[in-house]
Formats: structure tokens, sequence, C-alpha cells
């Protein structure tokens, strides 16, 4: 939460007045997959994120978040968070999507598509990148801290910095559901969610405590606040 963020992180101000406006080119791109242990169609898109992942293209920030409304006295996956629900609740009003459904894939924050067609999501990607770009976020490992630099932009409205935490590779033996009897493995999944301000778009450095972060990766995305365009993003691992 920000109040937790402020008493525990050390935030520098620097005072740069400098401003920037994206351009279509080589800024990283964000894919997010909603998927869950309880659908029948979501190992296939677990398979093509964790094959995305593989090719480590260092542009590319993956998050797998495994949602909660497929969890039931059959199943429960082991990695569902609700915060993964509310994350795709807020995409659905502000995409005007035509339902909440896994496997779902969000790209960019501006549309989602199936996530279990190769195809379809390598296209997908394709098209993220081709859009105007998202700036870097730079993220660093340090003394116990991950330190974090925005870059100055000039935003349209005020974006939302978001932290994850998140596990580069997890398996699971599923013996129950519409997946029993599969060992699914799974690249990138989101184990924490952490709101760590709301920007207007100046330089700043901060830094916050690892202990406080699940998962051994990390990503920091910013977002306008009703859930529409990432402006900037970044990720960092061990």
């Amino acid at each position: 939460m920000i109040s937790k963020f402020l008493k525990t992180a050390l935030i520098i101000l620097v005072g740069f007045s400098l401003t920037s406006v994206a351009q279509a080119g080589n800024g990283p791109t964000v894919v997010e997959l909603f998927t869950t242990q309880g659908c029948s169609a979501c190992p296939a898109a677990d398979r093509i994120l964790t094959r995305i992942v593989s090719e480590k293209d260092p542009q590319l920030i993956t998050l797998s978040c495994h949602v909660t409304y497929f969890d039931n006295t059959t199943w429960k996956d082991e990695f569902s968070k609700p915060f993964c629900d509310a994350r795709q609740s807020e995409y659905f009003s502000s995409l005007d999507l035509p339902s909440l459904y896994t496997p779902q894939m969000i790209i960019n924050g501006k549309f989602g598509l199936a996530g279990n067609k190769d195809s379809a999501v390598r296209a997908g990607i394709a098209m993220g990148q081709s859009l105007k770009a998202i700036q870097p976020i730079q993220l660093w490992v340090g003394e116990g801290v991950l330190n974090i630099t925005l870059p100055a932009l000039r935003l349209e409205k005020p974006a939302d910095v978001w932290l994850f935490g998140y596990s580069r590779e997890d398996s699971s033996i599923i013996t129950a559901g519409e997946n029993r009897g599969e060992v699914l493995q799974y690249a990138n999944t989101v184990k924490s969610v952490t709101k760590l301000m709301a920007w207007q778009g100046q330089y700043l450095n901060m830094a916050y405590p690892l202990a406080e972060i699940q998962g051994d990766s990390w990503a920091v995305i910013a977002q306008y606040a009703d859930y529409t365009d990432i402006v900037a993003a970044g990720k960092t691992e061990k």
C-alpha cells in the first residue's frame, strides 16, 4: 500500500525539469496473462508464455497472473491471488472487453486476446511493439533494496506505479479438476503486487526493501490510473 511504502522506502527526488514524449520504437512491451490451473484451455497458454520467456527478449516484460474465480472444492489453484481478479476486472471495464475469461492476455494495457493460440499471441505482441513506445524504467538490486528510476515524461493524466514480485519458474502436479493428471510448468508467476505511488511524470529515484516483495524477480509498471495505457515499465532479475 502507499502508506507502507512511504514509511519504508527511501525516496530521493531529483530536481530535473526534463520532459519527453514517447515515440514508436524500441521501448518495452508488457504482456499479462490471466490464467488458472482450473481451466482446460490454460495449459496451452502457460506453455506459450513459458516459450516466450525462454527466448529472453530483454524488451519483453511478461507476467502470469492466476485468478481465483475457478477455485472450488475440487481444485484450488495454489498460485491464485485476489489481486489478479481485481486487475483483470479493471481491464474488463477500461477496455470494454466482451467478457472475463481465461486464458486472456492483455498487451501494453491497450487490448486483449485469447492466450492459447501461439500465432495470435505472437501477432498481438508484434502489434504492441509497433505502437507508441512504452518508456523504460530502470531497476537494479543493491544492499537489500530494489532501486527504481522513473524517467521524466509528459503524461496526459496521473499514472499509478505498480511493483510486481514474481517467480521465474514454478511447477505443479494437478490431482483434480479439468487438468487432472497434468504436470504444469509456469513462468513469471505473479506472487505480489504493490501500488507504490500516484505519479505525475517527474524524474524520480526510489528504493524499496526486497524483504517486503514476494518472488525472486521484479517488474515495475506505470499505468494510467483508469487502467488504460501503460506509459513506462521495467524489469530485473537476480
